[in-house]
């Protein structure tokens, strides 16, 4: 029995180097087209199969198709990166998503929300950071939040 490679048109004279990829195993391709065009990927509800490689995303190192990143809770960051969104955190005033261990983020003690650090600013007596909507005192060149600012040293 031959069949033909749907991707290269080679005969396939054995069904041993039969391969059936796609998101429907429907598409019949030869043992090289599948070893070297498509990767076993996570897909839609979480199963697997063989994704072509112009439609993987790696994330975490694992394999994504990326149609249904949705599905695998994968989400794309602010660099072009991907990760598992229990990796990632949302930063609502970029509208995009954020490594959680960036050094870029901060979590607001105004807006109880993480927030950029270039748009932030940190007390020096509490550790917490604050949004630039919050005004700060400034003293010997450290900020802090008026409630923890040091007391005047022109007690007369």
């Amino acid at each position: 029995c031959r069949s033909t490679c749907e991707d290269c048109g080679a005969d396939i004279y054995d069904e041993d180097g039969e391969y059936f990829v796609g998101r429907h195993d429907d598409r019949l391709v030869c043992e090289s087209c599948c070893d070297n065009d498509y990767t076993y990927s996570y897909g839609r509800r979480g199963y697997q199969y063989r994704v072509h490689n112009d439609s993987v995303i790696e994330a975490d190192g694992e394999y994504y198709d990326a149609d249904y990143l949705d599905d695998n809770s994968i989400v794309e960051l602010e660099d072009g990166g991907y990760t598992h969104s229990d990796n990632a955190t949302f930063i609502e005033s970029a509208d995009a998503w954020y490594p959680s261990d960036s050094d870029e983020i901060c979590y607001a003690a105004d807006t109880e929300q993480y927030e950029l650090k270039e748009d932030c600013w940190l007390c020096a007596e509490s550790g917490d950071w604050y949004t630039d909507a919050v005004d700060y005192v400034e003293v010997d060149g450290e900020t802090y939040h008026p409630d923890h600012a040091p007391e005047s040293q022109d007690n007369e």
